[in-house]
């Protein structure tokens, strides 16, 4: 009977630590993703403002984007 129940605990225990490694492993997956959809979202706005201030329209693609003109 103690055997089955630390062999239960053990099991448990072991459970708990693959569930967070492998929510760590999602989590960092995620992050990665979201941080690299960032750095692109702010290559395309530096690319839109460059590229208004080159050509001097009226008002931005990057203010029309955002509904500001």
């Amino acid at each position: 009977m103690v055997n089955r129940i630390e062999k239960a605990l053990t099991f448990a225990v072991l459970g708990c630590r693959f569930v967070s490694i492998f929510e760590l492993m999602i989590s960092n997956v995620a992050f990665r993703y979201l941080q690299t959809f960032a750095h692109e979202q702010a290559i395309q706005r530096a690319a839109l403002i460059y590229s208004d201030g080159r050509r001097g329209t009226k008002g931005s693609r990057l203010e029309w984007l955002e509904g500001k003109f």
